[in-house]
Formats: structure tokens, C-alpha cells, sequence
């Protein structure tokens, strides 16, 4: 995480440097957030005075967005309003305002700007409890857009122990309460803070491509929810504060798990929500509203209807010479319940033409006559149902590891082919 305004600014430098651009991104920010808000509603799964899911689908998206979103906004909004009177002649102060606003608005608008991409629970755990990509396969990694939010289906628990970076800050800035007063809300520490005091979990992370749309750029903005505040009153006190932490790559103990969403992003089909929610009437009337709240509608929200989201669906496949029931092969003895680490596999790609003959050869160059090409096994669970053990969503930070990646030459690469 930044530990000083430089840092947590770093990011913002996937935004528009043209004013106009900025304005414009800010407006359709805000739009996209007010239609958020309305599917938000419509849903029966976000009601003020009730807990938040426990694990989410395609459809909560929107209410995640707009949830981690409201609050910055808010504060901007009343951040340029004071911006908008303060005298010209108080150059200094005019400075100051720009860059709280600047401040506040960076995460929401790159979060709105990021294509969502949802991953299932059971994907997200399974990617976290993998090995992490060859070094080379990051690299070569092409995104399917400029930047990508990839949202879990259940919260990954942090550890309520975890350490946090010297300078990190838990307060919110005094000149910001002043300037935002209500706007604020009932909300005592900034989303680092919340996380500090009760806990929380990761929800979804964003990711950016690297220079020229190839590989990963270090920059990721944490997608994160804390618990709920008991000393809140009803119905806050049930509410999740929700907030966004920019971070760096090389600088996380989770790298390994952002990169093998990241690659599944890249490597495994998808399938797009719904694209609009059929309603009656003008959107935003209550015509309009009524009808989202019909059997049908609600099923279509659910599916993430609207909202513009991608489902990633990853094809399980199974270890070359594995057995269905667990044992080896040639053996009688069945295996005792264990878990085989997911990893990746690099293959050689021979290079092919426009009409899809090969022209490279694997054994030519690499980027010329071949490249790279990533698959995943995914963890295999033997046996899960002799164990008795009870799933619990809980990340487990390493301790005394490196957040480098490994050397690259002492991978085992697959058995060249062409594909």
C-alpha cells in the first residue's frame, strides 16, 4: 500500500492528463454509478437493516461498484463545490482542494473505467491456492482490456492480525470532515482504518495491462470491504464499509494470487451478463422500478443483467495419468483426503498466419517463430468428503517469502508443441 499522497497518486496516471477528458470521465463516472444505485435497489439482496450477502453473483456487481464508489464521490462533489467558491486569489488553497479532489476521485473512476470480470468463489480460491505463473507467460500476458476489475464470488478473509506499512493512515484528513461534513457519512476512519479496527476481507482487485498492452503493469487498486461498525446506529451498524486501496505488485504478499486471476482472465473463455434488464417505462420512474421487481426481472438481475459484467468460466481438466477415484495408477490403495497444488504450464506455440497455417516453427525463435502459451491445471481435491473438514474463506499471508517471482530458467517447461 502508498504510505505518502505520491504514491497513492501513482495510479492516477491511467486517467486522462487532457482537463476535458478528466471532466468527462468524472460525468459519465457519476452517471454509471447513479444507474448502479438503481439497480441497487431493485435488488432484493441490498436492503438497508440486513447483511450484506455472504457470497455474491454476476448481479451484485453494480451494488459492489456503486457501494465502494458513493462515499468518494460524495466527498469529491462537495470538494469542488468549495473549489468552485474559494476566491482566485488564494492560489495556495485552490492547489490544496485540486489535489483532496484528485485524491478522492482517482479510485472510482478507474474502478467505473475497468471492464468487470466476475470469478466464482470456488475459481478465486482455487487461483489462490495455485502456484504462480512463469515469470515469461506474465509477461507476455495481453489482457482483453486496457484495464480489468476481477470481482470474487465470496470475501477473502484478511487475517485481523496483519501488518500494515509504516505511515499508513487511518484517520480522515481534518480538512476533508470540514469540507465534506455529511457527505462523509456516519464514517469515523477512511477504509484502511475500518480494516485496522474490525477486520474485513478483499473483494475484487483491478488490474492494468503493461506498457504497449503487453504483460502487467505494477499497479493494482485493492478492492476491499471492512466489517460492520456495532457502535453504528440501526441500520448502519449492519452495513459493510466498502473503499478501494491502491497498492503495487512487486510490493504484495498476494502478487502470486492477482497474477493467476490476471492469467485466467486472459486464457479462459467468458460469457457476458444479460445486457440490459427489460423494464416498463422511463428508466429511473417508478413504472420502471416496479417492473424490476417481478420474478423474471429479478432472475435476469441476479445473472448481472445491465451491468455490463463478464462471467469467467474456467474448463476443469484433470493431471495427465490421474485417476477419477483418487488412486494412483496400477494401484489398489485408495489415497487419503489431500489437495494437488494447481500450476501452470508453458507450452510453445508455433506461429500461424491470418488464415490460421502455421508459418513458425518451435524450434526458431521466440516471438518470431513461437511463443508462449499458458495452461492451467487447476487443484485437484481427493477425497474431500472423508475428511470432514469444514471450508473456511480465509487468506493466509505467507511469512518469509520473497514477493519476487522465481527465476525463470529453473521452471520446468512442457513438451514443446504446435499448436
Amino acid at each position: 500500500m502508498p504510505t505518502t499522497p505520491e504514491e497513492a497518486y501513482a495510479v492516477s496516471r491511467f486517467l486522462p492528463e487532457e482537463f476535458g477528458g478528466l471532466s468527462h470521465l468524472l460525468r459519465q463516472t457519476v452517471a454509471r454509478c447513479d444507474r448502479d444505485v438503481e439497480l441497487l435497489a431493485a435488488s432484493d439482496r441490498w436492503r438497508p437493516g440486513q447483511l450484506d450477502p455472504v457470497s455474491y453473483l454476476p448481479g451484485d456487481v453494480p451494488a459492489m461498484r456503486a457501494t465502494l464508489a458513493g462515499t468518494n464521490l460524495n466527498v469529491t462533489a462537495a470538494i469542488l463545490s468549495k473549489l468552485a467558491s474559494t476566491p482566485a486569489v488564494n492560489v495556495g488553497h485552490l492547489s490544496e482542494l485540486f489535489e483532496l479532489a484528485q485524491l478522492h476521485v482517482a479510485s472510482p473512476m478507474l474502478v467505473y473505467e475497468a471492464a468487470p470480470f466476475f470469478v466464482s468463489g470456488e475459481l478465486a480460491l482455487a487461483a489462490a491456492a495455485s502456484d504462480r505463473p512463469p515469470a515469461g507467460l506474465i509477461d507476455d500476458l495481453r489482457l482483453p482490456f486496457p484495464s480489468v476489475w476481477i470481482v470474487f464470488g465470496h470475501d477473502l478473509e484478511l487475517p485481523l492480525d496483519m501488518s500494515w506499512p509504516v505511515g499508513t493512515s487511518f484517520e480522515i484528513p481534518a480538512s476533508v470532515r470540514e469540507l465534506a461534513g455529511p457527505a462523509l457519512g456516519a464514517w469515523r476512519r477512511n477504509i484502511a482504518g475500518a480494516l485496522h479496527d474490525r477486520g474485513g476481507a478483499i473483494c475484487g482487485v483491478v488490474v492494468f495491462a503493461g506498457e504497449g498492452g503487453v504483460g502487467l503493469a505494477d499497479d493494482v487498486i485493492w478492492t476491499v470491504s471492512a466489517n460492520p461498525d456495532p457502535a453504528m446506529p440501526p441500520p448502519q451498524h449492519l452495513d459493510r464499509q466498502r473503499g478501494a486501496l491502491s497498492g503495487a505488485r512487486s510490493r504484495a504478499l498476494l502478487a502470486p494470487v492477482v497474477e493467476n486471476l490476471a492469467m485466467l482472465v486472459a486464457t479462459t473463455p467468458w460469457t457476458d451478463a444479460p445486457p440490459r434488464v427489460p423494464g416498463i417505462g422511463e428508466p429511473g420512474s417508478d413504472r420502471w422500478v416496479r417492473s424490476l421487481r417481478r420474478a423474471r426481472a429479478r432472475r435476469l438481475l441476479e445473472r448481472g443483467a445491465g451491468s455490463g459484467v463478464r462471467i469467467v468460466t474456467a474448463v476443469a481438466s484433470r493431471s495427465p495419468g490421474g485417476r477419477s477415484d483418487g488412486r494412483p495408477a496400477g494401484s489398489g490403495r485408495p489415497m487419503p483426503p489431500h489437495a494437488r497444488r494447481g500450476h501452470w504450464r508453458r507450452s510453445r506455440v508455433a506461429t500461424r498466419d491470418a488464415e490460421g497455417r502455421i508459418t513458425g516453427d518451435v524450434h526458431g525463435s521466440h516471438g518470431t517463430d513461437w511463443r508462449y502459451v499458458g495452461h492451467w491445471i487447476p487443484p485437484t481435491f481427493i477425497h474431500p468428503e472423508r475428511s470432514g473438514a469444514t471450508q473456511v474463506w480465509r487468506i493466509e499471508l505467507p511469512t518469509g517469502q520473497s514477493p519476487e517471482p522465481p527465476d525463470d530458467e529453473v521452471l520446468d517447461e512442457d513438451q514443446t508443441s504446435a499448436e
